[in-house]
């Protein structure tokens, strides 16, 4: 089962702590840098996407890539957007009880 960070749970011994409290379990790398995901058809669009954009590939599994840039990742975001590339999402957790409303993933759709 995947591991799903929690911004209220206090770290056991041999966890990292994210950025804003959220933790890694024991053995997590912590890149630097932002992830961004894609829904692809094959490994092979996701190679071909992350050629465009010019960011790394660092899985591809149940047809979702998994992207990570050091750039800004709206500043990545804009650039597919403005040349048509496939579209890329930043990977974020959301709760049920988050605001919906200005700059928040679900009112942008």
């Amino acid at each position: 089962m995947p591991w799903i960070g929690s911004s209220r749970r206090i770290p056991r011994d041999g966890e990292k702590p994210f950025p804003g409290g959220r933790t890694a379990p024991s053995g997590t790398e912590i890149a630097q840098g932002a992830e961004l995901l894609m829904l692809a058809d094959t490994r092979e669009e996701a190679e071909e996407t992350a050629a465009l954009y010019g960011i790394e590939l660092v899985s591809y599994q149940y047809g979702v890539a998994t992207f990570h840039t050091e750039e800004n990742p709206q500043t990545v975001i804009s650039r597919g957007i403005e040349n048509g590339w496939p579209r890329l999402d930043l990977n974020t957790i959301m709760r049920l009880d988050d605001p919906v409303g200005p700059g928040n993933a679900i009112a942008a759709e």
